[in-house]
């Protein structure tokens, strides 16, 4: 079995599993607040992070660090990225407020009943620390943990990028298991598997989820709670919302904002940092007063011992090719996809009818 295949079956089991949780939740009710926290934690802790994890420690390999290392936690970046994926997570917001707005009226021009739920209550203070850590930072870790960082491991042998983020945003947009919520989730989720193949890290994408849900978030707090915070934020939304050609607007300069800084941030992770290599051994970097002298002319110190040539003999080493993954590789991965979009639909049609 290939790494591919095995890779795949991690996320099919994983798929399976948010399913099967969404299900049995179902049947519990402990107040909406608690039987949401429940199932958050459930869905996210367990089914994106602790089973995928052993599963993979189990199938793939056994190293510790391997896992980290293939969902491409351990990338090291430049402080200006991170940055980067601040301001994005800011625009990616703005642009889905013009996105769930025309997803909106295309469902409900279809035909489609929008469910008004009682939602969460922010009876205390504590109401919205809960939903901060289970609505906010734990799906920007666990779903990017998965839905990006280990589904882009199966999708290694593809080389096309813009594949990979159809693909990408297809699933996450799925994952969700609701029509109301697949739109705005599928155009996010490409742009965050963009960043995670330019920088070749999960830890942006992090952040600019975090930021996206977290903003959703107090603005359905600002709807209950009268503070100065939230008077605040339903200033800015009742600007926003005004009128419905002032949130394209908004979408369309967001969107015009992340496609510049895209731009920068793949411009700034495919800068490596400059090495002087040593004229006696190509392979070996300068020291830094090797380097000083290299450049400005003159040594640091008075009477410098001039560095010896070092010649080591090239050492060769036998590298076993990996075989291309093949169709076959991505049956599990291709079912995983079929069963949330299984769902998805399904939530369409139960709109239809009802």
């Amino acid at each position: 079995m290939s790494k591919t295949f095995k890779i795949s079956g991690i996320i099919l089991v994983s798929v399976m599993g948010l399913q099967i949780s969404r299900i049995l939740v179902g049947f519990v009710n402990l107040g909406d607040n608690i039987t949401g926290w429940i199932f958050s934690f459930i869905m996210q802790c367990l089914f994106l992070g602790l089973f995928p994890y052993l599963m993979y420690r189990g199938l793939v390999s056994k190293d510790k660090g391997a896992f980290v290392k293939e969902v491409k936690l351990n990338a090291k970046l430049k402080p200006k990225v991170y940055l980067l994926a601040v301001a994005i997570g800011i625009c990616v917001y703005l642009l889905n407020l013009g996105v769930s707005t025309v997803w909106y009226l295309i469902l409900t021009l279809s035909g489609y009943g929008y469910v008004l739920g009682g939602g969460v209550l922010f009876t205390s203070p504590e109401v919205l620390i809960f939903e901060i850590i289970t609505s906010s930072m734990l799906p920007a870790f666990f779903e990017e943990l998965t839905d990006r960082g280990l589904l882009l491991a199966a999708l290694e042998d593809v080389k096309s990028d813009i594949a990979k983020v159809l693909v990408m945003g297809l699933f996450f947009g799925a994952c969700h298991q609701n029509v109301a919520q697949f739109g705005p989730t599928m155009v996010a989720g490409m742009i965050i598997s963009y960043v995670a193949i330019k920088s070749g890290s999960i830890v942006p994408g992090m952040i600019i989820h975090f930021i996206n849900n977290f903003f959703v978030l107090m603005g359905n707090y600002a709807d209950q709670v009268d503070n100065f915070v939230t008077q605040i934020i339903n200033f800015v939304n009742g600007f926003i919302y005004s009128n419905t050609i002032i949130v394209i607007l908004i979408a369309l300069v967001a969107a015009w904002a992340i496609i510049y800084l895209l731009r920068v941030l793949k411009n700034t992770c495919s800068q490596p940092a400059p090495i002087i290599a040593s004229p006696y051994n190509p392979t070996r970097e300068l020291t830094t007063e090797e380097k000083i002298y290299a450049i400005y002319g003159y040594p640091t110190r008075p009477n410098p011992v001039p560095t010896a040539p070092i010649y080591t003999a090239p050492v060769i080493q036998e590298v076993t090719p990996t075989k291309k993954a093949k169709f076959k590789d991505y049956i599990f991965l291709i079912l995983a996809i079929a069963s949330a979009l299984a769902v998805t639909i399904s939530t369409f049609v139960w709109g239809l009818i009802r």
